[in-house]
């Protein structure tokens, strides 16, 4: 029973933190804001509330994460769908974060997983 118990609060532990696999790039998120900047250039930001930022390329800002731009728009439109969709649900998600680069000084989001 005690190993049952043990398992499940393991399996719950990445629901309710911030947590990076390493050098691979994929950072489990949740309770986090989306900001969509819609005036003049379309840029997605991801905001966390009272964590710290997984920033492999060393970016400058380290306030938030950023939907890089290098991507095709409708790549970046499915990218914000699915997190509107996972803020909505109150879901956490798994971003991959770029090993190489920053967007707009922040680390780089380059695909979203909801959880």
């Amino acid at each position: 029973m005690k190993k049952i118990v043990s398992a499940l609060v393991l399996s719950l532990l990445p629901a309710f933190s911030v947590a990076h696999n390493g050098n691979d790039g994929f950072v489990t998120i949740s309770n986090f804001q989306l900001w969509s900047n819609t005036y003049n250039a379309p840029e997605i930001r991801v905001i966390l509330t009272g964590d710290t930022y997984y920033n492999p390329s060393n970016c400058p800002n380290t306030d938030s994460y950023m939907v890089t731009t290098a991507m095709s728009e409708k790549v970046q439109d499915r990218i914000y769908s699915a997190l509107l969709s996972a803020v909505m649900a109150k879901k956490s998600v798994i971003l991959r974060i770029e090993n190489n680069g920053c967007q707009s000084g922040r680390p780089a989001i380059m695909n979203v997983i909801i959880q």
